[in-house]
């Protein structure tokens, strides 16, 4: 045990204090990792500094809504029935997500701005399978306003998924133009290009 601090007292010597701060930071950070507590925001922290839109925008769809996935039955967060046919013809914004992933709480601020910029254009669900009271719970603390609806059916074959977040952007003919799986800047210049383009567009038929 002498030897051991010996050395660690002689590795210390030869650093500057510079190099001495970063290492406390560094190893902060991993004890932050380590406890469970911390753990999600840190992550999450992380994530929401490297965040970047998605690399390809595509305008080709990506699947197509048949009327049978219109007919898709969910809960308001409140505990009102609603079903996607409701939003047929409408530029659809679709986020599964949940509070306990730090991906997804790392987009939320971005996700928010940009509801802020098209709530009133675009319909966005924000799709989570937790209790609507914890729910509540994530939203007021950070200030959160973009509607959440609550999953209480199997998805449609189409919108499977066995990674959150994941994000369907749909147009009005029900044309999936974009999915995206993992934590992406969505208040992103591009992305607000899409749904520029989406809103001009009319619906088409098949």
């Amino acid at each position: 045990m002498k030897k051991l601090s010996e050395k660690i007292k002689n590795y210390y010597k030869k650093r500057s204090k510079w190099a001495i701060f970063f290492d406390v930071v560094f190893y902060a950070f991993i004890l932050l990792l380590i406890i469970p507590a911390t753990r999600k925001h840190v992550g999450s922290f992380i994530i929401k500094t490297t965040l970047r839109a998605p690399i390809t925008i595509n305008a080709s769809s990506k699947g197509t809504l048949s009327p049978a996935d219109y007919r898709w039955p969910f809960k308001t967060s409140e505990g009102h029935p609603f079903y996607l046919e409701q939003l047929r013809e409408e530029v659809i914004f679709l986020n599964f997500w949940a509070t306990w992933c730090p991906p997804c709480i790392a987009e939320m601020p971005s996700i928010e701005r940009l509801y802020q910029a098209y709530g009133d254009r675009v319909q966005f669900i924000m799709m989570t399978t937790e209790d609507p009271a914890v729910v509540q719970s994530f939203m007021d603390k950070n200030g959160y306003t973009f509607p959440i609806y609550i999953q209480h059916y199997e998805v449609p074959e189409i919108f499977a998924t066995n990674s959150i977040p994941t994000t369907y952007i749909i147009d009005r003919s029900g044309h999936i133009r974009m999915k995206k799986k993992g934590a992406a800047k969505w208040d992103a210049g591009k992305i607000k290009t899409l749904l520029d383009t989406l809103l001009t567009e009319t619906t088409q038929p098949d």
